[in-house]
């Protein structure tokens, strides 16, 4: 090689820049609003690109930290001046097909307001409010009349007070977390106004008065109904459930004494935790009537799960008799202290074609346990279940300690099993205690394709 030979490094080439608007567009959809901005300042190529992203996210937590500067006005002025400038500027000719606000402390809540019912009419598909404002927001009634809004969430200090017509006819996802109404009627009427509705989250909102909430959707398959005790008032709650294609029911509910439930004949799986708060309108043994009579509703269902609380308030019943399962396959339960396993005969007798049963708690309640409290409450059945003698194939137990009652319970469901292929136990003592895994290793097994399998 010459003398004057010489060598260039080759210039890196932007291979992103160089990409289609629309591609470059998708891409920026997935980042906070105020990242996709600040790629305004690459080159001119993307001066403008922004404001034609269809999506916006602005939350307050990425321009300032929420422990340290929550009382800074500057910081707080700052975001809102942001969002402003953003809305006022984007091209309003592209319709808008995400928008989320996330913020706290003192923001303006007429600004908020504006930013609402100026995506509202870009024909927004979806909306989430994210506001722990100083006071509540008070949503427009041009919210309830979007017809292109498909997805609404909608968290915390939000007041939905809602008009006379609610129009919410492309509306499929709708999730209230932490947020107020007036009264239970509310959520009826908004229900009334969606005819498409598919998956409903109503969690730990508050209510001023309300006598029954109605949940009824004809094309509703997933709810998620989630209270521990945020319901004002002196009288007796109740919650009615009627979606003749719902597939996935969570219940959490310890302020409603009184449930109807109808048409649930589609119903998949169904989580049920309940309890009476202290001061109850109905005595224990009506509430437990009715938390039998909700599994009635529900007795279609494949999976089923069944809290602690719950079992022990269906112990209370008068009379616990329980419907057949005739399609379940799943059932989780938990170990109540008080009523310990006394329906575990029952509930085995009610389900012909189980084939997995798991004991989600272990088989007792941990801080009874250790004060000596525990009520176990194992008797056997005089006749076998048929789900033990043709169908049940796994049995999961966890947090196993091995005292006597638990090798119990254990034993006979290892010798009557008859066509179980695993046992798994989450043993609770150490790997060194060998004389409780020898004891279980020696009981006898009905099924000899049974496998026993320790996790530690």
């Amino acid at each position: 090689m010459g003398s004057n030979s010489k060598f260039r490094r080759a210039s890196p080439e932007d291979r992103i820049s160089n990409l289609p608007d629309s591609v470059l567009c998708h891409i920026l959809s997935f980042l906070p609003t105020k990242f996709v901005v600040a790629t305004s300042i690459l080159s001119s190529r993307w001066k403008f690109l922004w404001a034609s992203i269809p999506n916006l996210d602005f939350d307050d937590s990425i321009f300032f930290n929420h422990d340290i500067d929550c009382l800074n006005p500057r910081q707080r002025l700052s975001f809102m001046n942001f969002v402003d400038r953003v809305l006022d500027s984007r091209d309003n000719s592209i319709n808008l097909e995400k928008f989320g606000l996330s913020c706290s402390g003192n923001c303006d809540l007429s600004l908020v307001r504006k930013w609402v019912c100026l995506v509202i009419g870009l024909n927004v598909k979806e909306i989430k409010l994210g506001l722990n404002l100083r006071g509540h927001f008070e949503l427009p009634i041009s919210l309830f009349r979007c017809h292109t809004l498909v997805v609404l969430r909608l968290n915390w200090k939000i007041f939905v007070d809602v008009p006379m017509v609610v129009s919410f006819l492309s509306l499929k996802v709708l999730h209230f977390n932490g947020v107020k109404f007036s009264c239970y009627e509310s959520v009826e009427k908004i229900l009334s106004g969606c005819p498409v509705l598919e998956e409903l989250m109503i969690r730990k909102c508050r209510w001023d008065y309300g006598h029954t909430l109605r949940i009824c959707g004809l094309a509703l398959k997933n709810l998620i109904l989630d209270w521990p005790s945020m319901v004002k008032g002196d009288h007796e709650c109740g919650t009615v459930i009627d979606a003749p294609i719902l597939e996935y029911l969570d219940v959490r509910d310890y302020i409603s004494e009184n449930f109807v439930i109808k048409n649930l004949c589609s119903l998949v799986k169904a989580n049920l935790d309940v309890a009476q708060k202290f001061d109850q309108f109905v005595p224990v043994g009506v509430y437990g009537n009715c938390i039998i009579q909700f599994l009635k509703g529900v007795s279609a269902v494949k999976s089923l799960s069944l809290s602690h609380d719950t079992m022990g308030a269906i112990r209370y019943a008068y009379d616990y008799n329980f419907p057949t399962f005739h399609n379940l396959t799943m059932l989780e339960l938990g170990a109540s202290a008080c009523s310990g396993w006394a329906l575990l005969p029952d509930l085995l007798a009610s389900s012909p074609i189980l084939k997995n049963l798991v004991f989600v708690e272990g088989l007792f309640v941990y801080h009874h346990f250790q004060l000596g409290l525990s009520h176990f409450n194992w008797n056997p059945p005089v006749q076998l279940p048929a789900c033990l003698l043709l169908h049940l194939k796994e049995i999961e137990i966890r947090n196993f300690r091995g005292v006597a009652e638990e090798l119990m319970l254990a034993k006979y469901l290892l010798k009557n099993a008859r066509v179980l292929r695993r046992m798994s136990i989450y043993c609770s003592f150490s790997e060194e205690d060998i004389q409780i895994h020898r004891k279980l290793l020696k009981f006898q097994r009905g099924s000899t394709a049974c496998q026993l399998e320790f996790i530690f």
